[in-house]
């Protein structure tokens, strides 16, 4: 899905909306030219979030809450201390958490109760749009889901 598809498919839902403006820090990101042009007009995914707290189930996090993997409380469950990975997601229940590999670069769904089969989710904002507009699809009904 084109970061144009999922704007569109968004902006036919009902949806609070934050402009701001971000540029992506460090050297280890300049390959990363999609996630750039993604973070310039989208800074955090809350699909279906509640309006008073503006965050969802889960979600993606503005550029600004991203975690360095080495640094969050699940970083223990690594074989060894997890290099240029970024955590980008939020979990309601902190069972699962979307990492992005930059050295890669590659998006993987963790989910802490099976850590060691992370789902790949591809190498591309496109890949990652899709694989996010699947996995929110049971937060809220949807004008294009298929349940009534």
């Amino acid at each position: 899905m084109t970061t144009e598809d999922f704007l569109r498919r968004v902006n036919e839902q009902r949806l609070l909306t934050i402009t701001r403006t971000v540029s992506v820090p460090g050297p280890q990101l300049k390959a990363l030219l999609d996630l750039h042009e993604f973070l310039t007009r989208v800074d955090g995914v809350h699909l279906w979030a509640d309006v008073a707290s503006s965050r969802a189930y889960f979600g993606i996090l503005p550029l600004k809450d991203w975690q360095d993997a080495r640094h969050v409380d699940w970083a223990k469950t690594f074989d060894s201390a997890p290099v240029g990975q970024l955590v980008i997601s939020y979990h309601d229940n902190g069972d699962n958490f979307l990492v992005l590999d930059t050295k890669r670069p590659d998006y993987f769904w963790y989910d802490l109760e099976d850590f060691d089969n992370p789902k790949r989710v591809g190498q591309t904002v496109a890949q990652l749009l899709d694989f996010w507009w699947e996995e929110t699809a049971w937060l809220g009904r949807r004008r294009d889901s298929v349940a009534g």
